[in-house]
C-alpha cells in the first residue's frame, strides 16, 4: 500500500517550487540542464557508493528507499491483544502449552522469544538474545538512513562544484556578454539541483525511514516485555497495563484502548480457568 504522505508531500513541495518559479517571472525551460543533473546525481551517487560497502548501496536502491513510499502500519493494540491471549493460555495450561501455538504466529521475533521461554531459558539470557536481535534490526535500518544522510550532504557540494565548473567555462569565453550571462545562469542551476535533490529527496526519505525504524523497534521492545511477563506467569491484566505504557497517550486512553480486551473480559476468562 502506497504511503500517501510521502507522495503528497513530494508533490506539494515540488509544486510550490514550480509555482514560486513561475510567479517570480522564471521560465521553467531555462531551469532544465542535463549536464547539471549528471554532475549532481552522478557525483552524489558515486561519492556515496565510495563511502559505504556495495551491499549497503544495493539495500538502499533495491529495498530501503522503496519502503518510504509504502505504508506499513504497526498495530500495537493488536500485538498487545495477541500477547494477552497467549498469557491467558499459558496461565491456564502452562508455559509449555504455547509451543503448539508458535507456528501460527506471523512475527518471527515474537515466535523466537516465546520459543526461548518455552525451552526454559533464563529470563536474563532471553533479554540478552532478544536485545541483540533488536540491535541488529536497528543496525540494518541505520545503514540505509546513514547512506541517505550522507548523500544529502554530498548533493549540495556537487551542486557547488558544477557551478564552479560552469563559471570557469563562462569566464573563459567572455567575448559575448549575452553568452556570458546565459553561461553564468546555467552554472548556478547546478547549485539549485544540488540543494533541491538534498532537501526534496534524500533528507525526507531518510527521516521517513528513521521514523519507521523507531516504530518497528518499539513494537519489538513491547513484544519482549510481553514475553518476559508470560514467562514469569504474570497476571494478564498486569501484562496489559505494562504493555500499554509503550503506547499510552490521551487518545489511546480515550479511544483506541477500548479495542483491547477489557479488564472484565480478562477477569471472566481467568475465573473460568479457575473453575475448570
Amino acid at each position: 500500500m502506497i504511503d500517501i504522505s510521502t507522495i503528497a508531500g513530494f508533490i506539494f513541495a515540488f509544486g510550490c517550487v514550480i509555482v514560486g518559479t513561475i510567479l517570480s517571472g522564471g521560465v521553467l525551460s531555462s531551469y532544465w540542464d542535463l549536464a547539471s543533473i549528471i554532475i549532481v546525481l552522478g557525483g552524489t551517487l558515486g561519492a556515496t557508493i565510495m563511502s559505504y560497502p556495495l551491499k549497503d548501496t544495493q539495500i538502499v536502491l533495491s529495498k530501503a528507499a522503496i519502503k518510504a513510499f509504502k505504508t506499513k502500519k504497526i498495530d500495537y493494540l493488536s500485538t498487545i491483544d495477541k500477547i494477552i491471549d497467549l498469557a491467558l493460555i499459558a496461565r491456564k495450561d502452562g508455559l509449555l502449552s504455547l509451543e503448539k501455538k508458535l507456528p501460527d504466529l506471523n512475527d518471527s521475533f515474537l515466535q523466537k522469544g516465546l520459543q526461548l521461554a518455552v525451552d526454559g531459558l533464563d529470563s536474563n539470557k532471553i533479554i540478552e538474545i532478544m536485545e541483540n536481535e533488536i540491535a541488529e534490526l536497528e543496525s540494518r535500518h541505520s545503514k540505509a538512513i546513514n547512506w541517505l544522510t550522507t548523500a544529502s550532504g554530498y548533493s549540495p557540494t556537487f551542486g557547488m562544484m558544477g557551478t564552479i565548473i560552469g563559471l570557469i567555462i563562462a569566464l573563459g569565453n567572455m567575448s559575448s556578454p549575452e553568452t556570458l550571462g546565459k553561461a553564468v545562469a546555467v552554472a548556478f542551476i547546478t547549485t539549485f539541483y544540488g540543494v533541491l535533490f538534498a532537501n526534496l529527496i534524500y533528507v525526507p526519505i531518510s527521516k521517513k525511514l528513521s521514523i519507521r525504524s523507531e516504530e518497528e523497534v518499539k513494537e519489538k521492545q513491547l513484544m519482549l516485555k510481553g514475553i518476559l511477563g508470560i514467562q514469569n506467569g504474570s497476571n494478564p491484566r498486569i501484562i496489559k497495563e505494562e504493555l500499554l505504557v509503550f503506547i499510552k497517550t490521551k487518545k489511546s486512553e480515550d479511544k483506541n484502548v477500548k479495542n483491547l480486551k477489557s479488564e472484565e473480559l480478562i477477569k471472566n476468562k481467568l475465573e473460568k480457568e479457575k473453575a475448570n
